[in-house]
């Protein structure tokens, strides 16, 4: 009885719709399928089981998986593990949050506006910044979208910058995206010493083909950026600055990139939202300057009032190609993450502004706690000297993704080997700590570092 446990047919119902398409068998409908592509026989699987056994089978392959909720891990590099309150799943689970997707309608789809538009109102607030939009796919992408909005702005120029601390995965993209635009991409060193962007070489390198640059704070490696210094580089080449963030929980402690002079802030709000599960889901982030806002890619929601003097909300700008022309659109492949957005806006409501510097700075404290401990090791040391916000990077005296091997068989997760982005780091690895990786799970990493080394 159990053969058939998974199909949702009966044998009497498979009969009955072979017999209304007028065929004999399933062997007739792929009569059509040549027979060497066909496979002879049976397929070399085992037989099929139960529902509990499957259940317990599944559950026995997951235990031999680290689990980044119930072992501590210490891998950031743009995809965090902080605390999410139980009441955001139990909000964005609501019908009319979980099956809504696109607002056209705005009588019959207030809440979701409005949802939309406290998102912008949020992305405004922490990056600093006037105008932004309804969110993009995941923070990649927004990084790539604000390079290309400065593209659009300043048309007569053909070069972009890239710092080389910018995630690897970002810049990677961002060749993917311009690879047939007739746009040149240069990269901006790293002062090895700062762990920064090297600002003299980022001014022999600025001029007035330079169309903008795109520079991570806190960077790939963890280090803050000197925004407002590179900002007036960048400016007096009459360029423009795109100021990136991975972990938004640094914007709790930060000032904002549009308070220190970026024209665009992108980033990605994953760390409110939601845990890291299969590579997502994230939420990209875009706000900019208010004189950019008719190039902004995707939505824009607003506020207005109804003829009765209510409150109301609607699309103001939607600049998408589903709406428009194509070869007019501002992007032909942006998307808001509706549900991913209202999960960060949820969490952020919860937070408020005390509560996010708080966590903020807990995350901040127990990374330097970390760096303390953990540079006492014999054989480890700090790569970069520069200030940092949860994240640094440390070299060991053996390739670091041997070291995340040994750590990952007692327990701990992390960190991210930097050989596999650049070989010439093969013995650093990037560590990543949150209000979640306190003192207990600080002082196991040391006890196993030092037991690995």
């Amino acid at each position: 009885m159990h053969r058939y446990r998974y199909l949702p047919h009966s044998a009497q119902d498979r009969e009955e719709m072979l017999s209304a398409s007028g065929v004999s068998g399933i062997e007739e409908l792929l009569a059509s399928i040549p027979t060497p592509l066909r496979v002879a026989g049976r397929l070399d699987l085992p037989a099929g089981e139960t529902e509990p056994d499957l259940v317990a089978s599944l559950r026995n392959r997951a235990r031999r998986n680290l689990n980044a909720s119930e072992n501590p891990c210490f891998i950031g590099g743009g995809a965090y593990q902080h605390s999410i309150p139980s009441a955001v799943d139990a909000l964005i689970s609501r019908g009319e949050f979980f099956t809504a997707y696109t607002p056209y309608q705005p009588e019959i789809s207030q809440g979701t506006l409005q949802a939309i538009f406290e998102f912008q109102s949020l992305v405004c607030a922490l990056t600093g910044l006037d105008v932004g939009q309804a969110s993009l796919y995941q923070g990649a992408a927004a990084f790539v979208e604000g390079l290309l909005l400065a593209n659009r702005v300043q048309k007569k120029r053909d070069t972009l910058l890239v710092a080389d601390s910018v995630h690897p995965h970002h810049l990677q993209t961002l060749e993917t995206y311009i690879a047939h635009l007739g746009l040149k991409l240069e990269c901006v060193p790293v002062d090895p010493e700062s762990g920064r962007i090297d600002e003299d070489a980022l001014s022999s390198l600025l001029g007035p083909q330079v169309i903008a640059l795109g520079l991570q704070s806190p960077n790939f490696f963890g280090v803050v950026e000197k925004i407002d210094r590179v900002a007036a580089l960048v400016h007096d080449a009459g360029a423009l600055l795109v100021s990136s963030f991975s972990e938004a929980y640094s914007l709790g402690m930060l000032k904002g990139p549009g308070d220190l002079g970026a024209d665009i802030a992108v980033g990605d709000f994953q760390s409110f939202a939601t845990s890291v599960n299969f590579g997502g889901p994230y939420v990209g982030v875009l706000a900019a300057k208010r004189r950019f806002v008719r190039q902004l890619p995707g939505r824009i929601v607003g506020q207005t009032v109804d003829e009765s003097g209510e409150r109301g909300f609607v699309l103001t700008l939607s600049t998408r190609e589903q709406h428009i022309r194509r070869e007019k659109a501002t992007s032909n492949v942006c998307t808001n993450s509706g549900l991913i957005a209202l999960a960060s806006t949820i969490h952020l409501c919860l937070l408020g502004k005390e509560g996010l510097t708080r966590a903020a700075s807990l995350c901040h404290t127990h990374a330097r706690e970390a760096l303390e401990r953990l540079s006492s090791i014999p054989g480890v040391r700090p790569v970069f000297g520069g200030p940092f916000f949860n994240e640094f990077v440390l070299e060991f005296p053996c390739p670091a993704g041997e070291v995340a091997e040994a750590l990952g068989e007692r327990g701990l997760i992390g960190p991210i080997a930097l050989g596999a982005f650049d070989p010439s780091r093969e013995k650093q690895g990037l560590f990543a700590f949150t209000e979640l990786t306190g003192q207990a799970s600080i002082m196991r990493l040391e006890s196993a570092l030092r037991e690995v080394l």
